[in-house]
């Protein structure tokens, strides 16, 4: 057992070595007898433990394809599909008066931040790369823009976090709006992040008759016929979605593995040796340390734990915003074609998980549970029907909802950019 226990403590320190390196490391030969080791270890604990190797796989996979599947396939379709018809430059032309002194990247950078908080992980950052695969962005902006692009949905958030996990449908905007404003502190912060590596700034008059030369250049350049178009982003999607399912199935097995092994009651013992003083009880550590490795089964383990409620709150938002190595190993797919630094996305995340913690905390002092409560229960009620309908059902909606988030963000924009124009008349 204790050779079984030291080979998967390998396995994940390989895994996290792997990720910060952005699966393009050089492994010397002792990385790699190490890593051979590791996984010669991994598929023995499979052996040892078939029946809850076999359960734990069949959950993730279920996961995926009735829920996570459905509900980000319109996503990446849609959003490849927009870039390559230069919608996206659209909007991003019409924002960049927003974007650029705020968090110094491209206009474009909207659609990926919208995009992520509207659908969740990891839509954000595969928009990020798509972006700077297509020039639209520079290594540095692309960077900037990882840093707040990769959060978490409303439809997990509440939905399934604190109607179905905690039971509470009244903590639910408080711990969104945790979770937002820890993302948008971590943009804030990162704008300074190589600050003077940006494209060429455009000029901040006439942007509406830009934005429309924008699109017409775009689509008078594009010689690819819309059904190549379409299927090349239904390729590439489901090439994502497919990498997406196999990480949260080995993720699903490799936390199962833990628990069983025993792994996780030690690293919540060293967590308890460190926090004992807070009066931290150790099951609660113990379910705090899960969610450092998948976010659904910690933050799961952390609603049924017996704590207080404020504490279960500060550590949801934290683990929520830290997303578990599960999301950072899809992240880290989504920009294997990129040369972004996985190293400052996992930095961010840990800040994120930090502000999330902190505006938790502060917003527990002021927050107001009766009136959200009441303002939530129509929006309950429609995510508990969410939750319960089909595969095609859930296709069909997320579908519907990528479409009114493009109306929503194509219509402000415009909005934005005529009474931007009308200012700028009125003041000259």
């Amino acid at each position: 057992m204790f050779y079984l226990l030291l080979g998967i403590i390998i396995l994940i320190l390989l895994l996290i070595y792997a990720y910060v390196k952005e699966f393009a490391i050089q492994y010397s030969l002792l990385n790699k007898i190490l890593l051979c080791f590791g996984i010669i270890i991994f598929t023995l604990a499979i052996i040892m433990y078939p029946g809850e190797s076999f359960k734990a796989a069949l959950d993730g996979l279920n996961l995926w394809f009735n829920i996570v599947f459905p509900s980000l396939l319109p996503f990446f379709i849609g959003s490849e599909l927009l870039i390559n018809l230069g919608v996206v430059g659209f909007i991003g032309t019409l924002l960049e008066p927003v974007m650029r002194p705020i968090f110094n990247v491209p206009g474009s950078g909207s659609f990926a931040f919208i995009m992520s908080v509207t659908s969740g992980y990891p839509v954000g950052s595969k928009i990020v790369a798509q972006l700077y695969n297509n020039k639209m962005c520079n290594k540095s902006e692309a960077q900037r823009l990882l840093s707040f692009c990769s959060t978490s949905g409303p439809l997990y958030v509440i939905g399934a976090v604190a109607i179905g996990m905690l039971n509470m449908k009244e903590y639910g905007s408080l711990i969104i709006s945790a979770h937002y404003l820890g993302a948008l502190s971590v943009g804030l912060l990162f704008r300074f992040y190589k600050k003077n590596d940006r494209t060429k700034v455009p000029p901040q008059s006439g942007y509406i008759k830009r934005a429309f030369l924008n699109l017409k250049h775009t689509l008078s350049n594009e010689k690819r016929p819309f059904g190549q178009l379409l299927s090349e982003s239904v390729r590439n999607s489901v090439n994502s979605m497919l990498l997406i399912g196999g990480f949260i199935v080995l993720f699903s097995v490799i936390i199962r593995l833990l628990t069983s092994s025993g792994i996780i009651s030690i690293i919540s013992d060293l967590m308890h040796m460190l926090l004992g003083f807070t009066g931290t009880s150790k099951s609660f550590l113990q379910s705090a340390a899960s969610g450092f490795f998948e976010i659904t089964v910690g933050c799961k383990l952390i609603a049924s734990a017996n704590a207080m409620v404020n504490l279960k709150i500060l550590a949801i938002c934290t683990v929520i915003s830290w997303s578990g190595l599960s999301v950072h190993a899809q992240v880290a797919g989504m920009i294997s074609s990129t040369d972004l630094d996985m190293k400052i996305y996992v930095l961010c995340k840990m800040l994120h998980g930090l502000f999330s913690g902190l505006y938790a905390y502060i917003l527990l002092g002021i927050w107001d549970k009766n009136n959200v409560s009441q303002v939530l229960s129509v929006f309950s009620d429609r995510l508990n029907t969410f939750e319960n309908i089909s595969f095609l059902s859930r296709l069909f909606v997320s579908s519907g909802q990528f479409a009114l988030i493009l109306l929503f963000v194509i219509s402000v924009s415009l909005v934005y950019a005529i009474v931007r124009k009308i200012y700028s008349a009125v003041n000259r």
